[in-house]
């Protein structure tokens, strides 16, 4: 497939329309930007390119999620649609094109095939600020150099069909509602929070979406990996019943248990430490019930805690009332 590129039109559109373009490239690695470059005057609408050839760098330069590059692979539109996004949050341009794909098949002959090239375009919307992501893959055949040619062409002579889009879009979106001034002011605070929103998800490198199987077994695998790079042999915590302490025990106990497969020895140990019967010891069984830790240790505090404090009145410490010294108790 090629795309016939028009660069003095795509020129002119850029200066009438008073746009700026940014592009962030990995398989073309700049070669939408040299062709940019060759053309006089261009810098009155190229605000410049990211070259992300790296995971590394997509990840630390364009935002890209590392959730997304595991779960969809460098060859995809996802990464393409985060990597335009991450180009437009951190420039002042209105538009981005952006493109990762295989310019030849990969050593182990697994994954798409050669030519795959996935872009996406990044338009900000004039009104608030956010921007709309279009995407789409395509394959193009000839040698290495020669798909990454036709892919740098393919990029740039789309934006004016993706600009016009978004546009017909945002016109479509702005007819069909009608709204009160509140209900305006509403809508204009949800858009600045979502423009704050897309901003912190860039800079941190996090994806829109959540998958909670997906974050539980990642934080598992960074417990584990901890211990063995530490060598360390054990994790120790207090069990109290309450969501946090529950769900620390839960992730802890499956990461010694995940370390031991891997043939390391580690253990997780949940502690308990009641003063006396409380109130609250049957939150606290369910939730070793659920942890079902390595070894749980029990241990009465209020004998020793008991002592200390009275240990303190006999060294005359002055209380202001029961409830300081029940505070002084409790923190012992």
């Amino acid at each position: 497939m090629s795309e016939a590129l028009d660069l003095r039109g795509l020129a002119r559109f850029m200066t009438d329309n008073s746009l700026r373009l940014v592009t962030v490239e990995s398989c073309t690695a700049g070669l939408m930007a040299a062709l940019i470059g060759d053309l006089s005057g261009s810098g009155q609408w190229f605000e410049g390119a990211l070259v992300t050839y790296s995971p590394d760098v997509k990840r630390d330069v364009a935002g890209v999620s590392h959730l997304t590059i595991e779960r969809y692979g460098l060859t995809s539109e996802e990464v393409a649609r985060e990597m335009a996004e991450g180009a437009l949050s951190r420039t002042d341009a209105q538009i981005a094109v952006a493109n990762t794909g295989l310019a030849e098949a990969p050593p182990d002959g697994e994954g798409p095939p050669a030519g795959t090239q996935c872009f996406a375009w990044a338009i900000r919307d004039s009104a608030s600020g956010l921007p709309r992501v279009f995407s789409e893959t395509t394959r193009f055949d000839g040698e290495r150099n020669e798909i990454r040619h036709a892919a740098a062409r393919y990029g740039l002579a789309r934006i004016e069909q993706y600009h016009r889009r978004a546009r017909s879009e945002a016109a479509s979106a702005t007819s069909t509602t009608s709204t009160t001034s509140a209900s305006r002011e509403t809508a204009a605070a949800d858009a600045k929070q979502r423009a704050q929103q897309s901003r912190i998800i860039a800079e941190l490198g996090v994806s829109r979406e959540f998958d909670a199987a997906e974050e539980v077994a990642h934080r598992i695998d960074f417990l584990r990996d901890y211990l063995l790079k530490a060598n360390q042999h054990a994790y120790v915590l207090g069990i109290s019943g309450g969501v946090d302490s529950t769900t620390a025990g839960r992730l802890a106990q499956l990461a010694c248990e995940r370390a031991r497969q891997q043939g390391h020895a580690a253990r997780f140990y949940a502690v308990r430490l009641p003063y006396g019967a409380q109130a609250d010891e049957a939150d606290a069984q369910r939730a070793l019930a659920f942890i079902r830790a390595d070894e749980i240790l029990t241990v009465n505090v209020k004998p020793a805690s008991d002592a200390m404090l009275a240990s303190l009145r006999e060294a005359k410490v002055a209380f202001k009332d029961d409830a300081h010294a029940d505070f002084v108790l409790g923190n012992i």
